[in-house]
């Protein structure tokens, strides 16, 4: 753990940004919903804090806007990002620094790690008159109906392991009702809440129910940060069924020489050989509806054109990296050329495309 010290206070030091950060780079690029692993990191300071409430003299809540700048192939990238920091004088397995500074030491910890964070978060939330706003700068707090939903958080569950790209908790309310907090980490314009909106509001029963919006309102700009929406159990998302079945398919191909010779032979095995042809088909259907709606969105047609699924070099990479992992054979990817023409084969050179515009046209 980083041990830091000031010749400051801990409230002139949270008010006035009077530290480098910098020491934060390792965590903060190994953190998934950054976007940087594996990327230098610099020039990390706090530009503003936002301060909650709390009824326990035991830890403050501290929401920072975090600016940093990048470099990655020579080229300069500057991020922002809303993280919550929980300011303890108990250290404990979530801390991330120590400060010693005027006044004491302190540990500073993730605060998505603990229960009190939620609490806060929900009853600010669930109260219709409450937001952290000051001279139209802060927190922004906008409500769907919340009368069924009048309770206090009892338990958490940080879904994926926090190994997501977006920050995704399920709470538990004292009234055995559920509900699923979305933070987006990453300060940027965003369409997903737009789209949720959209779709709620047009009464699009294949997405969760959204009741509120949390909006970072900072001088003239405002970001959406967070949205609290219906919890739906599911086993797990769509895309990881498709991802499993093509890592066994080309495990088993693996033992297999002439078939894995023969692209023709691998790509009849990879469509005709699937154990789940009904999910496909419920998903396309899901997927149909989904673009049907999405079509009157800003009054316009999706736009779709050839480069939605031309071949890319750096994709068929990325795929072939995560296949060296999982397939136990390695043998299996090391010729990258036979991947490009199985890709090339079957989304490019085939009717794929052709078949989506098709279906496209049918939908106007």
């Amino acid at each position: 753990m980083q041990e830091i010290k000031s010749s400051h206070s801990l409230n002139d030091i949270i008010s006035n940004n009077l530290l480098n950060y910098d020491f934060l780079s390792d965590w903060l690029s190994s953190q998934r919903w950054s976007g940087l692993k594996n990327i230098y990191v610099k020039n990390i300071k706090i530009i503003e804090t936002i301060e909650l409430k709390t009824t326990s003299d035991k830890f403050r809540l501290v929401l920072v806007i975090l600016k940093c700048n990048t470099k990655n192939l020579n080229k300069i990238r500057s991020y922002k990002f809303f993280i919550p920091f929980i300011i303890s004088s108990e250290n404990n397995q979530n801390s991330i620094f120590k400060l010693i500074c005027e006044g004491g030491t302190y540990f500073f910890s993730y605060a998505n790690h603990y229960l009190e964070y939620y609490q806060i978060m929900y009853s600010i939330f669930s109260d219709e008159d409450h937001n952290i706003l000051s001279n139209n700068q802060g927190l922004d707090f906008s409500r769907a109906s919340m009368n069924s939903w009048k309770s206090e958080v009892i338990d958490f569950e940080i879904l994926g392991e926090g190994d997501t790209t977006n920050c995704v908790s399920r709470i538990k309310l004292k009234n055995n009702k559920n509900l699923i907090i979305k933070e987006y980490r990453r300060i940027k314009k965003r369409r997903e809440v737009q789209f949720l909106k959209f779709l709620n509001e047009n009464e699009f029963k294949l997405v969760p129910e959204l009741f509120g919006v949390i909006e970072l309102k900072l001088k003239d700009l405002s970001y959406n940060v967070g949205v609290f929406m219906e919890y739906i159990s599911a086993e797990g998302d769509g895309g990881f069924l498709f991802w499993q079945n093509l890592y066994n398919n080309l495990k088993n191909l693996a033992l297999d020489k002439a078939k894995f010779g023969n692209i023709e032979n691998i790509v009849d095995f990879l469509e005709n050989n699937s154990d789940f042809k009904v999910i496909i088909h419920d998903l396309s259907l899901t997927i149909k509806k989904f673009h049907q709606k999405m079509n009157n969105f800003d009054d316009k047609l999706e736009y779709f054109n050839n480069n939605d699924i031309t071949f890319k070099e750096k994709n068929v990479q990325n795929i072939i990296n995560q296949i060296e992992i999982k397939v136990e054979n390695k043998n299996v990817v090391k010729n990258n050329k036979f991947f490009k023409k199985l890709y090339n084969k079957i989304f490019t050179k085939s009717k794929y495309l052709s078949k989506i515009q098709e279906y496209r046209e049918s939908m106007v």
